[in-house]
């Protein structure tokens, strides 16, 4: 095992023991596996850090979970004693500008739903009528099934329970008979695909910029408009903070136009 690897080894396990979920941590890994190929992680500079940002042609999201993730990294590297100072604690933070672009429709989802073969509408249904992350997406089972419930193990392995749409029965009914992994992965036999995977799925579906959180945020818009309770869809998304829900509710343009009719 190189130094990087054991590096990365030990900053994994210091995450674990804070409770992130197995998907989060698979996440990091990936991330600061991508950012240490053929860099030396003891001997990294603040500019070196700028480059992999710079030449990461994703999203702002993408960048913004790099930088976290490399924060992360080096803030327990600096903790433990191994760097002397952190390369990446000048570094400013990525403007994710998470209002800048549409909101998605129900034009472009139903349209994407109608379009999709069953796998693929099983992954939009999941995001778009149950409020699913990739990861959560990526690894619902039958187990996930109880009754009209579906039992989602979320991030920090928090478990919420979210009563099941009617679109969703008839693929739950097909998962009971079937039991497993409602994706499998052809590449490792007997896991499941892996949230990158997920999120290509449901972008080629709706195309571009959409991805599998506009299909969370579409849930959260539709529940709020429903039912005007924050509260019940905090506990749905499965958040910790209702303000972090908040800014997954688009506002509503009827409800704006009469607020501002409202005043004489």
């Amino acid at each position: 095992m190189t130094r990087n690897e054991q590096l990365i080894a030990a900053w994994l396990d210091w995450l674990a023991s804070g409770n992130l979920s197995p998907n989060t941590i698979r996440n990091r890994r990936y991330t600061i596996g991508t950012f240490a190929k053929d860099r030396d992680l003891l001997a990294v500079t603040t500019d070196d850090v700028l480059d992999h940002l710079r030449g990461l042609t994703g999203s702002a999201w993408q960048r913004a979970g790099h930088l976290s993730a490399i924060k992360s990294f080096y803030a327990y590297a600096t903790g433990m004693g191994f760097v002397g100072h952190n390369p990446a604690a000048l570094v400013r933070s990525v403007k994710t500008h998470e209002r800048s672009r549409p909101a998605l429709s129900n034009g472009t989802l139903d349209r994407a739903i109608l379009l999709a073969d069953d796998r693929n509408r099983l992954a939009l249904l999941l995001g778009s009528r149950a409020g699913l992350r990739r990861e959560e997406i990526a690894t619902f089972s039958s187990d996930c099934i109880d009754g009209d419930d579906l039992v989602i193990v979320g991030k920090g392995s928090k478990e919420r329970r979210i009563p099941m749409h009617p679109r969703l029965r008839p693929y739950c009914d097909d998962l009971l008979r079937s039991p497993g992994w409602a994706f499998p992965s052809h590449v490792k036999p007997g896991d499941h695909v892996t949230p990158e995977t997920i999120q290509r799925i449901v972008t080629r579906a709706l195309g571009e910029p959409y991805s599998t959180h506009d299909l969370r945020r579409y849930a959260a818009t539709q529940w709020y408009d429903a039912t005007h309770d924050l509260r019940a869809v905090q506990q749905l998304l499965g958040h910790a903070d209702p303000v972090t829900t908040s800014r997954y509710v688009r506002p509503n343009e009827d409800s704006m136009r009469a607020a501002v009719l409202a005043v004489a």
